[in-house]
């Protein structure tokens, strides 16, 4: 179960898949006790459930410099994956950033630092990358 913390450290997201092949986001509680938080469903939200075919895409990368907006990938309603900002708790409410055009978004969890540029100070978003695989096929000769 991946986590996903915030500027100051705060848990923001977990995720989880779920038994009907989507992958569902979730936060913490309002009811939560921060201090014992567990497993149990009450100490957790459903924030976004994101479709077999698009979680692969659909990713949160991180936080303007107040923590009150989230920066993700979003696949919905894009092949190639949609660069959007939200207010936190508001995923409805989408504001798109940059669309891909000609390749996919790059991002890894692992190496967003790589792929997504965003200020040190700020936190805002300087640069994406678009990444695109050339499959390179020659013919067989009989």
């Amino acid at each position: 179960m991946p986590f996903f913390f915030d500027n100051d450290l705060h848990l923001r997201y977990v995720s989880a898949e779920t038994p009907n092949e989507t992958l569902t986001y979730y936060t913490i509680s309002e009811n939560a006790d921060l201090s014992n938080l567990t497993s149990a469903n009450e100490d957790w939200t459903e924030y976004v459930r994101v479709s077999k075919d698009d979680y692969l895409i659909t990713v949160p990368v991180g936080f303007t410099a107040n923590n009150k907006r989230a920066y993700w990938i979003w696949a919905e309603g894009s092949e190639l994956g949609k660069f959007v900002v939200h207010n936190f708790g508001l995923p409805e409410t989408n504001e798109v950033i940059y669309e891909a055009k000609k390749a996919e978004i790059d991002y890894d969890v692992n190496d967003v630092y790589e792929n997504v540029f965003i200020h040190p100070t700020d936190r805002t978003i300087l640069a994406v990358t678009e990444v695109t695989t050339r499959i390179l096929m020659k013919n067989a000769i009989h």
